[in-house]
């Protein structure tokens, strides 16, 4: 009976894991999500500057910090970059959402039981891999006295063994309370993808899914878009369904796009000096 209760759960999650591939895939966002490196657009400087860091993590170079932090706008790929960038360096990837494990026992039970491990089913090609965790959207831990950020910083940075790289994920790039994390850190910011990247992710979803489009109209999606790699796949995806049937010129995209709310963007405080200043100068 237990044997048949284990196959039939078994069954259960690859059933369940097919269902999910099925409704990643018919997200565009997923769908065309960069699945290696040569897949990735935009930030070669920064890029470059992550695996630098996880080379130096890997071969315990002296004075590397543990941690590595991540800023920048949301939608423009960081968490996907850390995935690839960590998994072609022969890492096991965990990914947590900071905000839901923000507490100092959340911490201990989530983080604790993944460092200096390794991934037991990894072992079919006789390789071991180490765990690297993705602590997503980490400014989350900072809200509230909760203890998280404390306790990440005792668990990871007081005594380093450089096993399992840690790279931590913020939008915020001006959040005070998270500057004592920083202080362990090596800290890069992921700028905005350019008009150029915008084309060429844009472009690869025209090819592949057959749509009929010209530079002006998909100038005018990449605008809307403001700068986010992941509001364009939402765009297009929702262009393709609302124009099936239909050819697509400036008179019906527009129409098409004042259906879609502008993105509310947070910036920090030397973003609002700067807009400001330039307005009146």
């Amino acid at each position: 009976c237990k044997i048949k209760k284990e196959e039939n759960n078994e069954e259960n999650n690859i059933v369940m894991s097919d269902k999910i591939k099925k409704i990643q895939n018919n997200i565009w966002f997923e769908k065309y999500r960069p699945n290696s490196l040569k897949d990735l657009v935009g930030n070669k400087q920064a890029i470059s500057k992550i695996c630098d860091w996880i080379e130096d993590y890997k071969i315990k170079k002296k004075g590397t910090k543990p941690l590595l932090f991540i800023t920048g706008p949301p939608g423009i790929g960081k968490t996907t970059v850390s995935h690839i960038l960590l998994k072609s360096a022969g890492y096991e990837v965990i990914e947590y959402n900071a905000s839901d494990i923000r507490s100092q026992k959340s911490v201990k039970e989530n983080i604790t039981k993944s460092l200096n491990s390794y991934n037991i089913g990894m072992m079919k090609d006789n390789i071991k891999r180490n765990i690297a965790i993705i602590m997503d959207e980490v400014d989350g831990m900072s809200s509230g006295d909760r203890g998280g950020i404390s306790e990440l910083i005792n668990t990871t940075c007081k005594k380093v063994e450089y096993l399992n790289p840690i790279i931590c994920i913020s939008n915020n790039v001006s959040d005070k309370r998270l500057s004592e994390l920083k202080k362990y850190c090596t800290e890069i910011y992921m700028n905005k993808p350019s008009e150029y990247d915008m084309m060429k992710v844009a472009k690869k979803i025209i090819h592949s899914e057959g749509i009929e489009i010209d530079d002006s109209c998909l100038q005018l999606l990449i605008i809307n878009s403001q700068s986010d790699i992941r509001r364009l796949c939402c765009i297009m995806q929702e262009l393709n369904s609302f124009m099936k049937d239909c050819k697509i010129n400036l008179d019906n995209i527009e129409i098409f796009l004042d259906s879609f709310h502008r993105k509310i963007n947070d910036i920090g405080p030397f973003d609002a000096t700067d807009k400001l200043l330039s307005k009146y100068t």
